[in-house]
């Protein structure tokens, strides 16, 4: 019997991809286990022996299905997103859970999804799925006890690695009541740190023999498998408080400029884009701000327009002016009655710019620090007490590509002892009265 939970997360991504190849019908009976594996209550991976045929299913346009993220429901039977951390959850009772979808494989690339079930309970299950060109259905957690549980079908990687349409859900039992709707809502808007690049690597003592955070941080063309947008400070924020989240978050986009000035790439940057539902498409359908109306925006961004970029001649040093009046900009179009006019607003820095490189005179990290600073006061002067800033000190990067990992944006988040620096949950907390 293999019991996927044990195994590395390389070797549990291997085995996903089998299992994906695989048509529910095709498992089951004889090898369904007869009761509960308990070792595997709070275990990474699907379940102990062979997944079980499921005894019933739900469409995308079910009731019960509660749904956060961009997406654009023209069909309500697959509704089509491209959103990092987008997520479509649903309480059912029984002992086994499969997820209907189809990737994109945008460019020959695929995209990664967790499901969770029971998410942050003592008996968590987290099984994370490779999607194949040959399915559309595929067996997530089984071995669960036989009873109520939640499930959330989420997805890992950011827009540009693709889009995907979401069809329902199966059970080995019967869905159950629609989940309450959260009363608190929260939109996180930034680059590649809250898409989670490179944030999910596993342990080092897990990896599979020969390779290195390089080889692993190449893995399907730049890391993609440990890329996790669920676990970067902005939707770790968004949780902790019980809120409803959506991300517009896009690596290398900036308020002014992108990390990019290959005109091969999209350089739109960040306010260009952020009325679209798929914000890396240019023919996107456009997306509807009434459609999700936060109480906080989060907004992230910064490390690409003060970073040296991909070519330094090409990627002009922003004048801090300049770059304060282009946030006003972007910030008083979201305060507008067209879009929140009664949301909060924390400015966050970042936690990997910093001074001093590649040139001694240098300052990225304090021209952004300076930057959000300047724009709470400019609010405050007018009266206006609901833009606040938040320095983010700088962090080792220990993700792929000198990004956060997981723990350091569990850090940044306050989700995990960061002792002797500033959080962003104690200050939404007092921000929102939360």
């Amino acid at each position: 019997m293999i019991e996927q939970g044990f195994l590395s997360p390389r070797v549990r991504a291997s085995f996903a991809f089998v299992l994906a190849l695989s048509a529910l019908g095709c498992s089951g009976g004889d090898d369904e286990p007869a009761a509960v594996v308990e070792s595997f209550c709070g275990k990474v991976g699907g379940g102990p022996g062979k997944a079980p045929a499921m005894t019933s299913s739900i469409d995308a346009d079910d009731a019960a299905i509660q749904y956060g993220g961009r997406m654009d429901f023209t069909d309500p039977k697959g509704p089509l997103y491209s959103a990092p951390a987008a997520y479509a959850k649903v309480r059912f009772s029984g002992t086994a859970v499969s997820v209907k979808f189809e990737d994109e494989f945008r460019w020959g690339r695929r995209n990664y999804y967790d499901v969770i079930v029971d998410e942050g309970s003592e008996c968590e299950r987290r099984a994370k799925i490779t999607p194949s060109q040959v399915s559309t259905e595929y067996p997530a957690i089984w071995g669960l006890a036989d009873g109520e549980h939640t499930v959330s079908f989420v997805k890992r990687t950011e827009s540009s690695i693709g889009n995907v349409t979401f069809r329902g859900f199966g059970f080995k039992g019967d869905v159950g009541a629609p989940l309450d709707v959260p009363t608190r809502r929260v939109q996180v808007i930034g680059d590649s740190i809250n898409a989670g690049v490179g944030d999910d690597l596993p342990p080092k003592d897990e990896y599979p023999e020969g390779a290195t955070t390089a080889t692993l941080c190449m893995e399907d063309s730049w890391g993609v498998p440990y890329h996790n947008a669920n676990k970067a400070f902005g939707a770790l924020t968004a949780r902790h408080f019980g809120a409803e989240y959506q991300l517009a978050a896009v690596s290398g986009i900036g308020l002014v400029q992108n990390y990019s000035s290959n005109p091969v790439d999209d350089l739109r940057p960040l306010p260009e884009v952020y009325d679209s539902v798929l914000l890396q498409d240019p023919a996107s359908p456009p997306w509807d701000p009434k459609a999700f109306v936060p109480d906080l925006v989060l907004i992230a961004l910064g490390t690409n327009d003060f970073s040296p970029g991909d070519n330094i001649e090409n990627h002009p040093r922003i004048p801090v002016d300049d770059y304060v009046a282009a946030y006003i900009d972007f910030i008083d179009k979201l305060r507008s009655d067209a879009y929140y006019p009664d949301a909060k607003f924390l400015l966050l820095g970042s936690p990997m710019l910093g001074d001093k490189y590649p040139e001694m005179s240098d300052t990225f990290r304090t021209n952004l620090d300076t930057a959000i600073t300047t724009i709470e006061e400019h609010y405050a002067s007018e009266g206006v007490d609901a833009v606040k800033s938040l320095k983010i000190d700088r962090q080792l990067n220990r993700g792929c590509s000198a990004h956060p990992s997981g723990a350091e944006h569990a850090q940044i988040a306050g989700t995990a002892e960061w002792t002797g620096h500033q959080q962003i949950i104690p200050v939404v907390s007092e921000l929102m009265t939360w």
